[in-house]
């Protein structure tokens, strides 16, 4: 990408999934800690077996797609049935998007890169990959520069989680609420958030790769 195209970005697809927990409790699993030293965090959950949704979002240009609700643990299938089934119709059906400049970006989990999901994103996406294995390789463990994990999944918990009197008693409720809390967010927003990541691009080229929250 030239350094002054910001309109480029606009061309890509940020995707990733995230889980909901019915009340909100921390999932020490997608948690970051910013430091330099390993300060030997531990998280110890109360139950094995709590309800939640895990859940499919991209961003591109001023629309999200999704969210789509993913039945237990994601793999390789049923991750291609969502690309399938879901992304891939949902894309060619948006206004003012040309889906042959379509760039797909995805991080390192483990079923984005079955062979089949490789495989059908480089047919429908040809040269036009951002991950592990793509045209551009996207780098490992990088939730600052990815904008659903610096905007939109805190984004959204903020408002079900944390600012919500009615307290969320069910997974269908739950569902209702994270479709409602995208629907409002504004094309606005998401031009804020492109140009945020443009900005954060930059902070990651001056720490050579390295640690750059202190920029922020």
């Amino acid at each position: 990408m030239a350094n002054g195209n910001v309109d480029f970005i606009k061309n890509i697809l940020f995707t990733d999934e995230s889980t909901f927990p019915l009340h909100g409790r921390h999932n020490p699993s997608v948690a970051r800690y910013w430091s330099r030293d390993n300060e030997h965090k531990v998280y110890a959950a109360r139950t094995q077996y709590p309800q939640k949704l895990n859940v499919w979002a991209g961003l591109v240009g001023d629309h999200i797609i999704g969210p789509f609700f993913i039945e237990g643990n994601l793999n390789g299938h049923k991750y291609l049935n969502i690309l399938q089934n879901d992304v891939i119709p949902s894309l060619q059906q948006l206004d003012n998007v040309q889906f042959g400049s379509i760039w797909f970006q995805q991080d390192g989990c483990p079923a984005h890169n079955s062979r089949q999901v490789k495989e059908y994103l480089n047919a429908q996406f040809p040269n036009r990959v951002i991950s592990i294995c793509g045209t551009l390789t996207w780098p490992p463990r990088s939730p600052d520069l990815a904008p659903n994990d610096f905007f939109l999944w805190g984004y959204l918990k903020s408002k079900i989680y944390g600012f919500d009197e009615e307290r969320t008693t069910n997974l269908d409720d739950l569902q209702t609420k994270i479709r409602n809390c995208i629907q409002d967010i504004s094309p606005d927003i998401l031009a804020n958030v492109r140009r945020t990541f443009y900005d954060r691009l930059g902070y990651c080229l001056a720490q050579n790769g390295g640690l750059f929250e202190h920029l922020i």
